[in-house]
């Protein structure tokens, strides 16, 4: 050969192009809005990276006790003692100074505010027995000004406005719950609020047959509002006047011990279900006519699927009821139902009391289920769904001294998530921010051709081929590198190329690159006597990580310009550190099949067969399409 030829690929990813662009889909209340929990925004999905965190104030025992709220860019959150803080989503900076919301410092806040047109809606109640009243109050989003406050509850010792804030249509809605640490002492009142004007008080209801609302916050469906109480009874009220239309008592439906309901409710339209797990260690489904507001218990799992102790609130989606169970400190999992008849389709191993709820995102056709363990040195998780089975994407630590528990989960949107722990702090991850990836593509003195990079040697790749440019239409698997060869049907627009992409097996999207250059065939002969080498004739830079090949040939020709099909082994592959031959090669019409790793730091030589060699002028472009990753340590 004449020389040793090198071409260096400078791959410079940025996080524009691993996120998605907004979606709008923010999560202005508990579970996002008034009945659904899942969302087509997305959050880090292959290797979080902490954005920002702040202290707020906590002292282990309780910190920061709900999720989170993201609205007009901005991340409220609510401390332990009533402060209500607001920073900028994307950086972290406050937005303003926090404001206090309560009567009197408090030491235990559980309720999660709702976000609405520019309005933030909290409710407080100083967290204890002593207080004899709770507070709403609308905050300003822009400034953290107060438009107006509403006391509730006047006179009840112990009176807690413990359930999330849920704003629907221009009104919000809220319970409260009166009680000592082991048992609920009061029937409870729900009460429906003007968004408008918090101290206009719509109605409110107090039931003979019900106790405390702790944590079960209301799903709005059509022209009702429907909650949990601590007495196992699900409640359905005209959301206009708050008129009872119905009511189910789990405990006896079922003839379980269901006993609190400490879930807010779901709706499903798809399925007409309501769903909700219980303290007894059981998840539901219960059927419910949107027309009459009527309960239908023909239409529900014939079992409560036993989960155990629960508080966490179910996500359903796609057939599947997403739930976690286990309490403080405790043993936990989560579990994906099947919605049809509540059968179990997995559940994790025991990662600790999952007393979240799950966060999930829709995505690029994957699920994933953001959650929290409430656990001494409690973690977040991101799961996906395979199907029958799922696969843990990652777990993320609070760094030190934060080794505490976390009691509610993460709120999802515009590709970061957010959460907070009993120590205080607010914690906001993103996707890993790539850095700049030095590909080497040389030709070695022997005539071999090998590709290295620097980057994680565990990670494997993908090569695949489009049927339409620029749109790929084969997904790739995470098992190794697949191989596909396709003749380009738009011969019109696109005459006399191939287009070939190598990428890492991922789920974020790119964009396409215009930079483009050449490699040339040579009749260089390798180690292998029977195979040619293709030498790499010069430099080209490209700005994103994904690789195509674009051969130009004669309409109708094959890479040998043959114009017949492939056969066996025209291509082969060879890891040069050990000198072992990786499986994949042509080995039928059209296709090259089996799978091996590219290891990324040692490179790896390719070789054309003898008498078959290439066109002359072989493109190389880089190119990325909606589903693929990308690389990082």
């Amino acid at each position: 050969m004449n020389g040793t030829k090198i071409i260096i690929i400078m791959i410079l990813v940025t996080l524009a192009l691993a996120m998605p662009v907004a979606s709008a889909a923010e999560w202005q209340q508990f579970q996002r809005n008034e009945h659904i929990g899942w969302t087509t925004d997305v959050g880090p999905v292959i290797k979080p990276q902490l954005a920002w965190s702040h202290s707020i104030g906590g002292d282990g025992h309780a910190g920061i006790e709900g999720t989170p709220i993201v609205g007009d860019c901005t991340t409220f959150v609510l401390n332990h003692t009533g402060w209500l803080h607001a920073f900028y989503a994307k950086t972290g900076e406050p937005v303003w100074d926090p404001v206090f919301c309560n009567l009197n410092p408090g030491s235990f806040e559980l309720s999660t505010p709702a976000y609405n047109d520019g309005i933030v809606y909290v409710a407080t109640s100083k967290g204890n027995q002593s207080i004899d009243h709770g507070r709403v109050t609308a905050v300003h989003a822009i400034n953290g000004t107060i438009r107006e406050q509403v006391d509730l509850g006047q006179g009840l010792e112990g009176f807690q406005l413990n359930t999330p804030v849920t704003y629907s249509g221009g009104r919000i809605y809220v319970g409260n719950w009166k009680g000592g640490v082991a048992s609920t002492d009061d029937n409870g009142t729900y009460y429906c609020l003007d968004a408008s004007n918090v101290s206009n008080v719509i109605w409110n209801v107090t039931a003979s047959y019900c106790t405390g609302y702790y944590w079960a916050g209301a799903a709005i469906v059509g022209e009702y509002v429907i909650f949990g109480d601590d007495r196992a009874n699900v409640t359905c009220l005209y959301k206009a006047n708050g008129t009872l239309v119905d009511y189910i008592n789990a405990s006896t439906t079922y003839g379980i011990s269901a006993k609190e309901i400490r879930s807010s409710i779901v709706w499903n339209d798809e399925y007409d279900r309501v769903y909700f797990s219980s303290k007894g260690g059981y998840a539901f489904a219960v059927g419910f006519d949107q027309e009459s507001g009527q309960f239908n218990t023909s239409n529900d799992w014939n079992t409560p699927y036993s989960i155990g102790y629960s508080t966490s609130t179910p996500v359903v989606y796609d057939n599947r009821v997403y739930v976690g169970y286990g309490g403080f400190g405790a043993t936990g999992m989560v579990y994906c139902l099947n919605e049809s008849d509540g059968s179990n389709i997995w559940n994790t191993s025991n990662l600790g009391g999952v007393q979240s709820s799950p966060a999930v995102s829709v995505w690029n056709d994957s699920v994933y289920i953001y959650f929290t363990v409430n656990n001494d040195n409690g973690s977040a998780y991101c799961l996906e769904d395979m199907g029958s089975t799922y696969t843990t994407r990652w777990i993320w630590n609070p760094p030190a001294p934060d080794d505490q528990y976390i009691l509610q989960g993460m709120a999802i949107s515009d590709g970061m998530v957010y959460f907070g722990t009993d120590e205080g702090y607010i914690y906001a991850l993103q996707e890993e921010t790539p850095y700049d990836i030095d590909i080497d593509t040389s030709v070695a003195l022997n005539g071999d051709v090998y590709i290295s990079w620097s980057g994680n040697a565990s990670r494997k790749y993908d090569i695949y081929i489009a049927d339409t440019y620029p749109n790929f239409a084969k997904t790739p698997a995470e098992t190794g590198i697949t191989v596909n060869h396709w003749t380009d049907a738009d011969a019109s627009e696109r005459p006399n190329q191939r287009y070939y992409k190598v990428a890492y097996s991922g789920s974020v999207p790119g964009i396409v690159s215009d930079t483009v250059g050449y490699y040339n065939a040579t009749a260089e002969c390798g180690p292998d006597p029977a195979y040619t080498v293709l030498s790499v004739p010069h430099v080209i830079n490209v700005t994103d990580i994904n690789d195509v090949l674009k051969y130009n040939h004669a309409p109708g020709q094959r890479l040998d310009g043959s114009g017949m099909p492939w056969e066996r082994d025209y291509v082969r592959v060879q890891n040069p550190t050990t000198g072992t031959w990786e499986t994949s090669r042509l080995s039928a019409a059209g296709t090259w099949s089996d799978s091996f790793d590219l290891p990324s730091d040692t490179g790896f030589r390719v070789y054309i067969k003898s008498g078959h060699t290439v066109p002359t002028n072989v493109v190389y472009r880089m190119l990325m399409r909606d589903t693929l990753g990308y690389l990082m340590e």
